[in-house]
């Protein structure tokens, strides 16, 4: 039996995208900077920093745009021959649900189908994934099934937890609060604000960056030599990738002059979060409003 290719084409777009999402987190603020002296004469040049904030956020928009439209145009070029596959597995998967019968004929179009496009087993996640896409095709707006209690009940758990480590290590203050500080002037209130506004709109590339990091450590474990789905080694691997990109976030964002003790507290339970990002976009299911919103929640709170 051949080997399956280790590099498959879910890696390498999960790859491509964990790389731009890093580069337009790190090099985006640089090409506000330059226009942000532009603005001087609003504030005397006092609300400078508030205008670098605010290009950085119209530049992620774009760039999010732009990312949008370059993936739209390559998902238009698939071939239909790949799309007949996954059709066809879709479909089989639906009757296969339907009649015990048809379980052996769905595993044999679906093993074809795999060994076409992907070269390695599907995933429990990616049969229910494929199910939901196949029975949903036909409507226009997809509404997925509320979450399990159990998952309510962890995220909620999950958040509590963060926002009270958070407020123990500044003192037991609410985060934007101490962010903004106190006896700041009305300048430095709209740059500390501009701040916040900034970090909400980061935390989609922050999702971006969990779901780039989940893709390739799937990936990586799922077609190594004698792969199985491991869960608890692609976990690891993805707390790895994230992390990466979490040190530098904080590092860049968090760990800035001046340096004190309290910063580089909230520094490493920053990066504690990036490891609670993980279990936050696994359980709410793939709904990508719901993972943000929480990421958010945790991420400014």
């Amino acid at each position: 039996m051949s080997r399956a290719k280790k590099f498959t084409p879910k890696f390498i777009a999960s790859a491509i995208r964990y790389v731009v999402y890093f580069l337009a987190v790190a090099l985006t603020p640089y090409l506000a900077k330059p226009i942000a002296p532009l603005f001087d004469w609003a504030g005397y040049s006092l609300m400078r920093p508030m205008f670098v904030e605010i290009f950085t956020v119209i530049f992620w928009g774009v760039e999010w745009w732009i990312i949008f439209s370059v993936e739209k145009r390559i998902k238009k070029k698939k071939t239909k021959k790949t799309a007949d596959y996954l059709q066809a597995a879709a479909n089989h998967f639906l009757t296969a649900e339907k009649s015990e019968q048809a379980g052996e004929n769905s595993a044999a179009i679906s093993k074809h189908f795999l060994e076409k496009v992907q070269s390695r087993s599907l995933t429990t996640e990616e049969e229910r994934e494929m199910l939901y896409r196949a029975a949903f095709e036909q409507k226009k707006r997809k509404i997925r099934p509320p979450l399990p209690f159990k998952n309510v009940a962890i995220l909620t758990v999950l958040s509590v937890f963060c926002i009270f480590i958070i407020s123990a290590v500044t003192g037991f203050k609410v985060k934007p609060i101490y962010d903004i500080g106190e006896k700041v002037t009305g300048y430095e209130m709209y740059n500390k604000i501009a701040i916040l506004g900034r970090n909400v709109f980061k935390c989609f590339w922050i999702l971006g960056m969990v779901k780039a990091s989940k893709g390739m450590a799937e990936e990586l474990v799922l077609t190594a030599p004698n792969g199985k789905e491991k869960a608890w080694t692609s976990r690891l691997l993805q707390t790895v990738f994230l992390l990466i990109f979490g040190l530098f976030d904080v590092l860049t964002s968090v760990m800035v002059y001046p340096l004190t003790l309290t910063r580089v507290l909230v520094g490493l339970t920053y990066l504690l979060f990036y490891i609670a990002f993980i279990p936050v976009q696994a359980l709410t299911q793939g709904s990508d409003i719901k993972a943000f919103l929480l990421i958010v929640l945790i991420y400014l709170f």
